[in-house]
C-alpha cells in the first residue's frame, strides 16, 4: 500500500509505504478539518510498491520467525 497527504495547495506533504490485508484499489479523502488530502493506492501486482530497502511490514514479520526459531533451538 502506498499512502500520500497532500496540503490544500496540492503539494505533497507525507509518503507512507506499507503492507495492507485489504483488496486492490485506489482513492482520494479530503480529511475536511485540516483541508490535508489523503490518497492511498492498493495492489496486487509485481513491481507495486518496491522499494529499495525491507519495508518495516517484512521486517516486523522477520523479527517473530527468527525468534521462534531461537526459542526452539535453546529448548531442544
Amino acid at each position: 500500500m502506498e499512502a500520500k497527504e497532500y496540503d490544500n495547495s496540492g503539494r505533497q506533504i507525507k509518503f507512507i509505504r506499507g503492507c495492507t490485508t485489504v483488496a486492490a484499489g485506489e482513492a482520494c479523502i479530503n480529511r475536511g478539518i485540516d483541508n490535508i488530502t489523503l490518497c492511498y493506492k492498493t495492489c496486487g501486482t509485481d513491481g507495486c510498491n518496491v522499494a529499495s530497502y525491507a519495508s518495516l511490514c517484512s521486517i516486523s514479520v522477520l523479527i517473530p520467525v527468527l525468534l521462534t526459531i531461537l526459542f526452539v533451538l535453546i529448548r531442544r
